[in-house]
């Protein structure tokens, strides 16, 4: 600061020496008259009279410091003024003496003097002094009469402070953004001092953060919708824990490493160098095209990447405590690059291209999938995802029931999407995949119910055997029993459907089935009555298979029977 405000002076001298003409110096704080209190020549009697000789007036600037003098007649008039440049070309360089010259014989006379008036700015009396080339201005009042004297010192000296006023002011402005944007109050980790944790400045039209480097003690940064394009100056925050760089126009992901003194790399000083402390991490809305390797920023948990140009997940080996990943609308192919010592619990990889999940499976802590809007056909690899409970997959290219089997044995499964895939045109898709899945309880966003999951085991004849036990019951020795069922129980192809199966009853091809003998159906109203029972019993399922199939329900999913954790 002081030496912006040096050179700022070095610069108007050298303009002074140089007599460059018509400068003008805009600076219009305050005005002569004020300067006047703070100039060399304030207190000091700097009056001559102008039969003086020369000499005493040399003794006199001598004594008092200063480079001129006011002349004055003998009524105490103002008459002009005498300097060490009067001395010095009419005196001494002419070979006079000065105790013989009287200084009206070498000074400037008042008509030829510029002068100051009391209201002039400073920008105004510094243009004077350049085009004039002198180097002391007599203040004058609006009579004429002298009241001050101003000398470049003087003028010099408050430029330089309002140089060094101006730039507190620029300074104080980026301080005082940051500082206004300052909360959470906390405590330091080391020296338990309480300091301001976390910054907020958001859409603020900001290009640069070198200011930041000033608040080492921040924990929680927030820059969102600026104009970012590099967090280098981050590096010196070793506290910062949470980053939301989203909605800016960087290119480079985490393009700093926070020092850490390690013993390969170590320095005196260094006892403090931890390395990043980083938690959460947000790049949303950038420029990203690829991942930097992050080994250095080794405990992120979560991260951030939605809205980039990703094309390969790299650079996540290292972090061994992650657990959140979101890469949401990137241009991924693939899952490759999610090593088996992650432990991922949350995935999104939606909105990308990705028809590989081969990886996915060595993640073991899977809890959550969201791959939709991607290009997966089939869910082989998501039945190794021993631990998963939520799986999206709409708007993909899931087309065979066969696929699902594949999820039937994750226990945890409660939540699965399917929508808008190819598989959904199957007839009543819904029971078929319940029936594989009697896990879930919520299917293409809406609940799977009790009664409808009841319904597609009904459907797929798991209570065959008490119909029939009903059926010998009431009709022994009138008819034997016929099972009118849709072939629900037999695999389904997509390609099985065709524009002609539209209006059948169940949406399929008729089976093929041995013609009816009069032995199997006597009348056509002992068929219609066979049927009448059949529904009956459809309705009236056995208690004993209605208890076996709801009894492990309660403890599995509490909160469809009203025993969620704030009823325990």
């Amino acid at each position: 600061m002081r030496a912006v405000a040096t050179k700022a002076a070095g610069h108007l001298k050298k303009n002074l020496a140089l007599g460059q003409s018509c400068r003008r110096y805009h600076y219009d704080k305050g005005t002569a008259k004020d300067m006047m209190k703070k100039s060399c020549y304030y207190g000091v009697n700097f009056i001559i009279d102008q039969d003086a000789t020369v000499f005493e007036a040399i003794t006199r600037m001598a004594g008092i410091n200063l480079g001129c003098l006011a002349v004055s007649d003998g009524n105490n008039q103002f008459v002009g003024v005498v300097s060490e440049r009067d001395y010095l070309k009419k005196v001494e360089l002419q070979g006079l003496t000065a105790k013989t010259v009287q200084v009206s014989e070498i000074m400037t006379h008042k008509a030829r003097l510029v002068h100051a008036k009391e209201h002039e700015t400073p920008s105004e009396l510094m243009t004077k002094m350049l085009n004039s080339d002198v180097r002391h201005l007599p203040v004058v009042d609006h009579n004429g009469d002298i009241i001050g004297m101003l000398s470049i010192k003087d003028i010099v000296r408050e430029v330089n402070r309002e140089v060094e006023a101006d730039f507190d002011t620029l300074t104080s402005f980026s301080l005082g953004k940051v500082q206004g944007s300052l909360s959470s109050l906390g405590k330091h980790p080391i020296s338990n001092k309480h300091i301001f944790t976390k910054l907020v400045v958001q859409n603020q039209q900001i290009e640069a953060i070198d200011i930041l480097a000033e608040f080492p003690n921040l924990q929680d940064v927030d820059v969102a919708d600026n104009q970012i394009e590099t967090l280098a100056p981050l590096a010196h925050l070793p506290f910062l824990i949470a980053l939301n760089a989203s909605h800016n126009s960087l290119t480079t992901l985490l393009d700093f490493d926070t020092p850490q003194c390690t013993q390969a790399k170590a320095w005196v000083g260094g006892g403090e160098a931890i390395g990043s402390m980083l938690h959460v991490v947000n790049y949303a809305h950038n420029r990203l095209t690829q991942m930097r390797d992050l080994s250095r920023h080794r405990y992120i948990q979560e991260l951030t990447l939605d809205h980039n140009e990703i094309t390969d997940i790299t650079g996540l080996s290292e972090l061994v405590f992650l657990k959140h990943v979101s890469m949401a609308h990137n241009k991924l192919r693939s899952t490759s690059g999610l090593t088996a010592n992650l432990p991922i619990e949350t995935l999104d990889l939606s909105h990308n291209e990705i028809s590989k999940t081969a990886d996915l499976p060595r993640l073991p802590r899977l809890l959550r999938v969201n791959l939709a809007y991607n290009n997966v056909e089939a869910l082989k690899d998501f039945g190794n995802c021993r631990m998963l409970q939520h799986l999206n997959v709409s708007f993909n290219r899931v087309r065979e029931l066969h696929h699902v089997d594949a999820l039937s044995n994750l226990r945890d499964l409660s939540h699965l999407d399917l929508s808008h895939c190819p598989i959904t045109r199957i007839p009543h898709y819904r029971f078929r995949v319940l029936v594989r899945t009697p896990q879930v309880i919520e299917l293409d966003t809406l609940p799977a119910s009790v009664k409808e999951r009841i319904k597609a085991q009904v459907l797929h004849g798991h209570d065959i055997q008490a119909r029939r036990e009903i059926f010998e019951k009431h009709l022994r020795g009138t008819e034997s029993f016929v099972n009118l069922l849709p072939p629900l129980t037999m695999d389904f192809s997509y390609l099985e459907l065709t524009p002609q199966a539209t209006g059948h009853l169940f949406c399929l091809r008729k089976p093929n089935r041995k013609p009816e003998t009069r032995e199997s159906t006597k009348s056509f109203a002992l068929e219609a009555a066979a049927q009448a029972i059949l529904v009956a019993q459809v309705k009236v399922t056995t208690q004993a298979f209605a208890a076996g199939l709801l009894s492990d329900m309660p403890k599995r999913y509490p909160l469809l029977f009203g025993r969620g954790s704030g009823s325990r």
